[in-house]
């Protein structure tokens, strides 16, 4: 009777320290888990002798990310540590030097909004901030002379301000000189930036730094490096309508992966662009980028999507740029953007407690290029053509190589 006593509560008492145990490491990864689970005599129990039946003594503590064995040597020991000092450096979820030794980005010191000038036509959200309803049965169209001008105005500048940022993008400059200067410039032609304010977005650009796939908010702590990439997302509000334009920007020389990828992007965005005409199902744009990144085993970003611009910033129809069978033509007379993402790695994103920045969960890096589309009644004209490639003879799409 006294052996089948003892024998009770001692596996009482381990189960509870077992239970313990795993609560305690439920931040650490399954790998790491199950290796010092396995190590631990909570787990391997006590035996069957009355020797082990009475655990030792030994001091437990419980820190935010695993458990403090007294056990000081050993395989159990050692991955311990280095399973500590790896969420430690953790940022995102993911090891700080990460995909091309560079660090995991973290968020920076957002500096106040900017001012624009007073007597600038602004969109409805400038003074309040309230995120406008996104209405995807509402498509924008272009169609009398006054209408196709405006829009045609609102590109070229778009164009011509993200032309400007990119002889920007150089190594040592931050984000927030970068998001500075387009501010000015934009003000100065007397439109509105157009990100600025809408849903309380702090900033005029969008600066996407390496893993982030879109939405960066520019803060003075992310310097450019040599080897980066940086898409800057560009869109502007002139006489009422707005034009919207980004494109990925190699800073300094890049490596072979990472100019395959920005490469493809350009490729998928202009073989997508040639299939838009009137009639043709909205559902095609995406299965053509999705092919194009099948090739080249790139992944294809589905959280984000193109959309209609025009007098509003964002409305129907949705374009998503993965393989879909959303419904719906091509009008002529539309006004939309395509804006593929791609990736080197996954797909699945990390959002920012900020609410706007979008960082892939794997670290790997991310490119994007976007222009804005009249549908014509033969095909379509992008209105956001980048003026100073065209007189170098450049192609009309891809960034700087």
């Amino acid at each position: 009777h006294r052996y089948y006593t003892r024998r009770r509560h001692h596996k009482q008492s381990e189960r509870e320290k077992y239970h313990q145990m795993r609560t305690t490491y439920k931040n650490v990864p399954l790998v790491a888990k199950f290796r010092l689970l396995r190590a631990s005599t909570a787990y391997r129990g006590g035996g069957l002798g009355f020797e082990n039946a009475r655990p030792k003594p030994r001091t437990v503590s419980t820190p935010k990310t695993a458990i403090e064995c007294k056990k000081k040597s050993g395989f159990a020991s050692e991955i311990l540590n280095k399973t500590r000092e790896k969420v430690q450096n953790t940022v995102n979820g993911r090891e700080e030097n990460g995909f091309q030794n560079r660090k995991a980005l973290k968020p920076g010191t957002v500096t106040k909004m900017r001012k624009v000038y007073e007597d600038t036509l602004k969109p409805h959200y400038a003074e309040t901030g309230v995120l406008p309803p996104y209405n995807d049965a509402k498509y924008q169209f272009a169609r009398t002379p006054d209408e196709i001008e405006g829009m045609r105005k609102a590109g070229l500048l778009a164009a011509e301000v993200l032309d400007y940022a990119e002889s920007l993008c150089k190594p040592g400059v931050t984000t927030e000189e970068i998001d500075e200067k387009v501010h000015l410039m934009i003000i100065d032609a007397g439109a509105y930036p157009s990100p600025l304010n809408y849903g309380e977005f702090p900033k005029s650009v969008c600066t996407s730094l390496n893993e982030c796939i879109c939405h960066g908010i520019p803060t003075p702590d992310e310097t450019l490096l040599d080897g980066d990439i940086i898409n800057v997302d560009v869109t502007v509000y002139l006489n009422g309508y707005h034009g919207d334009t980004s494109r990925t920007i190699r800073v300094g020389k890049v490596s072979e992966q990472v100019e395959t990828l920005c490469r493809v992007t350009e490729d998928a965005l202009e073989a997508a662009i040639k299939i838009v005409k009137p009639g043709v199902p909205l559902r095609r744009i995406g299965a053509t980028i999705h092919e194009i990144a099948d090739k080249h085993k790139f992944g294809v970003v589905d959280k984000f999507v193109g959309h209609g611009v025009g007098k509003e910033f964002h409305s129907g129809p949705t374009i998503r740029h993965h393989r879909n069978n959303d419904p719906g033509t091509i009008e002529a007379g539309m006004t939309f953007t395509i804006e593929p993402m791609l990736t080197i790695g996954g797909t699945r994103d990390i959002m920012w407690k900020d609410g706007w920045t979008s960082v892939t969960a794997d670290g790997k890096w991310t490119a994007q290029c976007e222009h804005t589309l009249l549908v014509t009644d033969t095909g379509c004209e992008i209105m956001t053509l980048s003026p100073a490639k065209k007189a170098l003879g450049d192609h009309l799409i891809r960034g700087a190589r």
